[in-house]
């Protein structure tokens, strides 16, 4: 009984689950991927994309508020949710497919 979980234990740390289970998105970012899949935060980035199923579904109400802001430049990010439209204008999401950071960096208000 034991063996049996030291062997799913050593496949998952050594990254062939995830690479089974998401096999394009990259086995190099498997410690990365594990610590942050599933958590119900997008991190954006490397894996909000098709091949690693956005980040494994966290990535989908991020993707619904904006479907096109979701490119490399977020990778250095942690959770995307929580940086756009919180009142602060971050300068990596200045840009239309991002809202210009959900109306924070708009320089004008708008009624």
């Amino acid at each position: 009984m034991f063996a049996g979980w030291g062997i799913v234990f050593r496949m998952q740390r050594q990254g062939q689950i995830f690479d089974t289970e998401f096999p394009e998105c990259g086995k190099e970012h498997y410690q990365l991927a594990f610590d942050e899949f599933g958590d119900d935060k997008c991190y954006g980035g490397p894996f909000n994309n098709i091949k690693c199923k956005y980040e494994d579904g966290d990535c989908k109400n991020f993707n619904t508020a904006y479907p096109s802001c979701n490119g490399k430049d977020l990778a250095d990010l942690h959770n995307v949710e929580e940086e756009l439209g919180n009142g602060s204008c971050n300068m990596t999401f200045a840009f239309e497919d991002c809202e210009y950071d959900g109306g924070d960096c708009c320089p004008y208000n708008i009624h």
